[in-house]
C-alpha cells in the first residue's frame, strides 16, 4: 500500500479517493491509501494506463480503467476490437454475434457460443 498524505485531499467527508483507494484522517489532515497499481494524491493515476502495458490503449480506441475487484488495470477495447498483448494496443477483432474474440500471441481466437463453431473467423451454427 502506498500512502499519499496531503491536507484536505479528501475534503471534509473523506470520500474523494478514486479506484478503490481508502480515505483516512489524522491530525495532519486527510490522505488516501491506494490499491496496488494506482497512485496520486487521490489514487487517480492507473499506473499501467500511463506507462505500463496499457499506455497505448486510449490512442488505439480503447478505454483504460482500474478493476477494483481484480486490483489491476484493464483496457476495454469496445465492440469489434480486442487487446493485443504483443503489440500492446486494441486491434480489430470480430467473431460475429455468436462469439467473443480474443487476440493471443498475435492471432485471432474466436470463443463461440454453444452450438456454434469458428468457421473462417466467424462463429456460425454447426
Amino acid at each position: 500500500k502506498v500512502l499519499h498524505p496531503t491536507k484536505n485531499v479528501c475534503r471534509n467527508e473523506c470520500n474523494d479517493c478514486e479506484n478503490g483507494g481508502m480515505c483516512h484522517q489524522d491530525e495532519a489532515g486527510n490522505f488516501c491509501t491506494c490499491l496496488p497499481g494506482t497512485s496520486g494524491h487521490r489514487c487517480e493515476i492507473v499506473n499501467d494506463c500511463v506507462d505500463g502495458i496499457y499506455r497505448d490503449c486510449k490512442s488505439s480506441g480503447g478505454t483504460c480503467t482500474y478493476n477494483v475487484a481484480q486490483k489491476n488495470a484493464v483496457c476495454l477495447c469496445g465492440q469489434g476490437k480486442a487487446f493485443d498483448f504483443i503489440e500492446n494496443r486494441c486491434k480489430e477483432c470480430d467473431c460475429g454475434t455468436h462469439g467473443n474474440c480474443e487476440i493471443r500471441q498475435g492471432s485471432k481466437i474466436c470463443k463461440c457460443e454453444d452450438k456454434y463453431e469458428d468457421k473462417d473467423g466467424i462463429c456460425t451454427s454447426n
